[in-house]
């Protein structure tokens, strides 16, 4: 502490900023009374003017070269941007399509949520020409097989119930036909399905799996159908949470669907949910975290300062500082980003210091005798020069963000370096008008000659703490190239929400073009020649543009589709209506005498036969067994199985038949806007070979691209760039901050020495940090690089205030002062408010508080344990022995 006459100087032969303070507090209510005005008109301005930016695209500078090529596919393509897409999986196509249509026709009666829809599987353009798109050998199998099916076609689009079915399968049994038709294929999945119905279960028979139709569906991995449908929606930025609306429309209507489809499953993901679920991840537990660390630093301030008026004072001051830093927030910038969000976080952990700084030298003035009406401008007298020092070359820190050009921290270095002016500010108005007005009481003298004797040795072993400092600071540069950045915005995500599980299964099948790259062309030939060059590409699966939508070997397709339609769509002509349902189990009963009637060697050798007739036998028999309301069930369930589908396929079937010679023109406009800009240019795309699932796989995909064609861009190539250009925007800040506030120090303290005493324990346990970070595996991204201006700031802090009291104190161990405790309860305080983030549900959230935890543990272990020992150099080389530090 600073020693001093028991007799306190007047106050006006004090310093300037005790003379300051001295005046605030003499005008203390009127202070106070601004202060809550102030605050009521701040508060109207954040409300209105302050919004959060949460296009995590917007976080780098605009004018970056591939920024500016993914604006000008963004304006020739505004249909890929910001989708919510839809992915319905489905055992039967007809499930899968049937949840697609019920929900393109609720989502088409709300234009204002959805702006724009897109499901190519549901165009009729695909409906009627989508034969065209299978191999020429694909489609002579799919022609023969529906040319053999004639009959059997033709019977049932003239009873599309079960009475037709088992009345067809009935004459082909009677008459040998099963054998001509090869009908083994068909019978054994509808004898399992039969079999399922006489269990209890309603799994309906895949006539599109009957008819050839899985050819062209898409399917996930698993072999499920899988349909897509993207949307537009309208987002509301005036809320944090801004896809809350479409979101929650698109629940319910997910929830309405599984009522009467509970065999379809609809996941939400695409860049809407992403960002939706993240948010609300981020949010998960957070309000319990903020209740545990608000109450561990109170407790801890509490201890500190061991003065509830005190801690009101500081509380107060804290949050009006906040307060003020977001007025400032809105009125330069007007928004916040998902990086600048987190000026609060470190406003708190480091605007609480000079609080506490200037509240722990009030209390040892209260100690010392002084009045509470003098022990405050005399606290700013002591310290308040320090913390000037403080705030200056922690704003330096932070402005040096501002030219980089990483949008997201530049801002946030904007805001938090004025906040940190704000901060100082206010710690000698605002803070010293309340505690006027709510004085602390004078704490117990405190003997420094009854401090633990460990507080001596640094002083003692300064020589054994060098040679530790440099063995880790040698193994810390060793370990400084295996530091990683992980530009991947997806692994900050929780993998166990929805929409992040859905895209990385996705994103691991090749065949679904998840993260691909894109470049314009000026001409069809230009972008046929760019496809043609990327799929001779290694690392390249696929490329393709608008043309590849235009068939190949139309001719000799054509050709077979004409003899299809020849001898198949006269027995299409005209689809009846079925037959009413008490028709069904005569026709079953007949169909079963049909088989018992025949040879057991014939059914012994025919396995879809004796397969039919086991499972018609146990549905028969439960049917005779039942009263009227369950036959009538059963006779319902046995059409959903059945049937129920049946007519919808052979109007399908009946309009796939109608193909004709396709061109660019008569592609349907949802797809010429993906493919061709209003502007005529030609978008090309190139899918991956390999999932990107590592910065090494996106590396050789964006290197393969880059050699067709370096006007790529896409998801990909901006992971890539963004995490380069955020590497070289803290490098550039770091070395212009350190260039900053060493001049400034060598400006402010006036001698070189103790400048290198402030900045060498914050390069090692920058170090430290780095080293620490790579030892657990936990890389640097975009969610927990906020922390790093955190961590220099406190460095910084640290040090000039215990340099500049040790200057002030020579004789004195610095570890046995208010200064040093301030440190560690500071240090403290800021842990307790953020180590709880190791604790949440979102991953980048756990690595941001991974890497406070161990910055700031680095930080406070180099500024009381080395920054100590190499004070004991400086005063032995000015005269002062160890025997003189107590």
């Amino acid at each position: 502490m600073t020693s001093r006459s028991a007799q306190t100087p007047p106050v006006v032969s004090l310093s300037l900023l005790a003379r300051w303070v001295a005046a605030v507090q003499q005008h203390a209510r009127l202070g106070v009374i601004l202060s809550l005005l102030s605050a009521l008109l701040m508060g109207y301005v954040v409300a209105t003017r302050l919004n959060v930016d949460t296009d995590t695209r917007n976080m780098l500078s605009a004018d970056l070269p591939w920024r500016k090529m993914e604006q000008a596919l963004d304006r020739a393509f505004p249909q890929l941007q910001g989708a919510l897409v839809w992915v319905i999986d489905a055992e039967a196509d007809e499930d899968a399509d049937a949840a697609q249509r019920w929900l393109l026709a609720q989502i088409d009666q709300q234009p204002d949520v959805f702006t724009d829809v897109f499901a190519a599987e549901a165009e009729s353009f695909f409906a009627r020409n989508g034969l065209l798109y299978l191999s020429t050998d694909q489609l002579e199998a799919t022609a023969l097989q529906l040319q053999q099916a004639q009959p059997f076609l033709g019977a049932l689009a003239h009873d599309p119930s079960p009475h037709g079915l088992f009345k067809l399968l009935r004459l082909a049994v009677e008459h040998g036909g099963v054998q001509d038709l090869d009908m083994d294929a068909a019978l054994v999945p509808m004898s399992a399905r039969l079999t399922q119905l006489a269990q209890g279960q309603v799994e309906p028979l895949s006539w599109s799996a009957l008819m050839g139709g899985e050819a062209l569906a898409p399917r996930a991995a698993d072999g499920r159908a899988r349909r897509f449908i993207q949307t537009q929606v309208a987002m509301d930025y005036a809320l944090l949470l801004p896809a809350t609306t479409p979101m929650s429309r698109a629940r319910a209507l997910i929830a309405e669907l599984a009522q009467h489809n509970a065999r379809a499953q609809v996941r939400l993901t695409g860049s809407v949910a992403l960002e939706h679920e993240e948010l609300l991840s981020a949010m998960q537990g957070a309000g319990m975290a903020l209740v545990i660390a608000l109450l561990l630093a109170g407790s801890l301030l509490f201890w500190a300062l061991r003065s509830w008026p005190l801690v009101l004072a500081m509380g107060v001051t804290l949050l009006y500082g906040l307060l003020c830093t977001a007025t400032f927030a809105a009125l330069a910038i007007g928004h916040l980003n998902m990086i600048s969000v987190a000026f609060g976080v470190l406003y708190v952990g480091l605007g609480l210091n000079y609080g506490l700084y200037l509240c722990m030298q009030y209390r040892d003035e209260l100690a010392q005798g002084q009045s509470p009406a003098r022990a405050m401008p005399a606290a700013a007298g002591a310290v308040g020069s320090f913390l000037w020092v403080c705030a200056a070359t922690t704003s330096i820190g932070f402005w040096a963000f501002i030219p980089t050009d990483f949008t997201g921290i530049a801002e946030l270095g904007l805001i938090s370096g004025t906040g940190m002016v704000i901060s100082l500010v206010l710690s000698l108005t605002l803070l010293p008008a309340w505690v006027a007005l709510w004085p602390a009481r004078a704490p117990g003298a405190v003997n420094p000659a009854r401090a633990p004797a460990w507080l001596d040795w640094p002083y003692r072993y300064a020589r054994p703490i060098w040679v530790v400092a440099a063995v880790l600071s040698a193994g810390a540069l060793w370990l400084l190239p295996r530091a990683q950045f992980d530009a991947d915005p997806i692994n900050l995500r929780d993998d166990k929400t929805e929409s992040v599980a859905t895209f990385k299964a996705l994103l691991n099948d090749i065949r679904i073009p998840t993260l691909t790259l894109s470049v314009l062309a000026d001409s069809p030939a230009a972008a046929q020649a760019l496809v043609d060059r990327f799929r001779s590409t290694q690392n390249i699966g696929n490329a393709m543009s608008l043309l590849d939508f235009i068939p190949q070997q139309q001719d000799e397709k054509l050709s077979v589709m004409d003899d299809l339609a020849l001898s198949v769509a006269p027995s299409l002509a005209q689809i009846n209506a079925p037959v009413s349902a008490e028709q069904d189990w005569p026709a079953m009963a007949e169909l079963l005498a049909a088989l018992s009637a025949r040879d057991d060697d014939d059914l012994a050798q025919n396995s879809g036969l004796r397969a039919l007739q086991t499972a018609l036998q146990s549905l028969y028999r439960q049917w005779q067994t039942r009263d009227a309301r369950a036959q009538q069930t059963l006779q319902q369930r046995l059409r959903a199985v059945l049937t129920d589908a049946l007519p919808a396929h052979l109007q399908q079937l009946q309009t796939a038949l109608q193909a004709d010679a396709v061109s660019e023109g008569d592609l349907p406009p949802s797809i010429i806007q993906r493919w061709r800009s209003a502007d005529g240019r030609y978008r090309v795309e190139v899918w991956p070979a390999e999932p990107l699932t590592h910065v090494d796989a996106t590396q050789r995909f964006i290197d393969a691209a880059q050699s067709v064609n370096d006007q790529v861009v896409g998801a990909p190539l901006l992971q890539l760039q963004a995490g380069q250009t955020v590497v070289a925007a803290f490098r550039q800040a770091i070395i212009s901050a350190l260039a900053a506030i060493t001049l400034l120090l060598l400006f402010l303290l006036r001698s070189a020495v103790d400048t290198l005493l402030v900045l060498i324990p914050l390069l090692l346990a920058g170090l430290l940090t780095s080293a620490g970070m790579t030892l657990l595996g936990v890389p640097f991204n975009f969610a927990n690089v906020i922390a790093l201006p955190l961590i220099l700031g406190v460095g910084v802090d640290y040090g000039v205030y215990l340099v500049q009291r040790a200057r002030s104190n020579r004789q004195t161990n610095i570890l046995k002062t208010s200064t040093a405790r301030a440190v560690l309860f500071g240090a403290l305080i800021t842990l307790a408010n953020f180590a709880n983030l190791m604790f949440t549900h979102h991953p980048g959230t756990v690595s941001m508080g991974i890497l406070l935890t161990v910055g700031l543990g680095t930080t406070l272990l180099c500024a009381l344990v080395l920054l100590p020992s190499l004070l004991q150099v400086r005063e032995r080389a000015r005269g002062w022995g160890r025997a003189r530090v107590p």
